[in-house]
């Protein structure tokens, strides 16, 4: 208490513009709680020099519009094919996309995904063009068949396996099938019992 008595003369002797003050006897800095500094803060540092930094842009390219007009499907021999303009719809392997004469809904479904694309970059995703990547990977596939290999579908495996223990899914099929009119009567075994003799420890 005698301190604080001894500080109020300091405090009521103490003007803004001078800034802290130093009393004998306090061994103290003296200043109102509404008074400021006699010098402003500097907000940047005094070492920079130069003009300020331009903000931040996007790094990706503008999208480029698609570089056909129309989309059409052309009748050609073995089945059907889709031409972007005067440009053939090409698989991954760079074949021609051709799909079987009995199969025209998926050729125009297909048209109608190049249809609905905006720009050529959309053309390289293949969500966006689900039908397309199918039927053009199951051509790639059957041509390889043909021949003998099997890179495509190994590459194929390679990459389901990164998913078979995260992603793995296992659905057993009901007891019971559905009694479909016109079905064949006779005693079929079940894709359950298949599934059931083919599990370990079934034996």
């Amino acid at each position: 208490m005698k301190a604080f008595r001894r500080a109020i003369p300091a405090l009521r002797s103490f003007h803004p513009s001078r800034g802290l003050q130093v009393q004998q006897g306090l061994h103290r800095y003296v200043r109102l709680v509404h008074s400021s500094t006699t010098k402003a803060a500097v907000a940047h540092p005094v070492n920079v020099s130069g003009p300020p930094p331009k903000p931040p842009g996007s790094t990706a390219s503008p999208l480029r519009k698609r570089f056909w007009k129309d989309v059409h499907v052309k009748e050609a021999a073995g089945g059907h094919q889709i031409y972007l303009d005067s440009r053939p719809v090409r698989t991954p392997e760079k074949k021609i996309l051709t799909v079987p004469s009995s199969k025209p809904h998926l050729a125009h479904a297909i048209a109608l995904e190049w249809d609905l694309l905006r720009t050529a970059q959309h053309a390289t995703k293949y969500h966006l063009i689900p039908m397309t990547s199918i039927t053009g990977r199951a051509e790639d596939i059957a041509a390889e068949d043909a021949k003998g290999v099997t890179t495509i579908r190994d590459e194929i495996t390679r990459v389901m396996l990164r998913y078979l223990e995260t992603d793995t899914l296992l659905s057993w099929a009901p007891e019971k099938e559905p009694d479909y009119v016109g079905r064949s009567k006779e005693k079929r075994e079940t894709l359950r019992e298949k599934q059931i003799l083919g599990s370990p420890g079934s034996s």
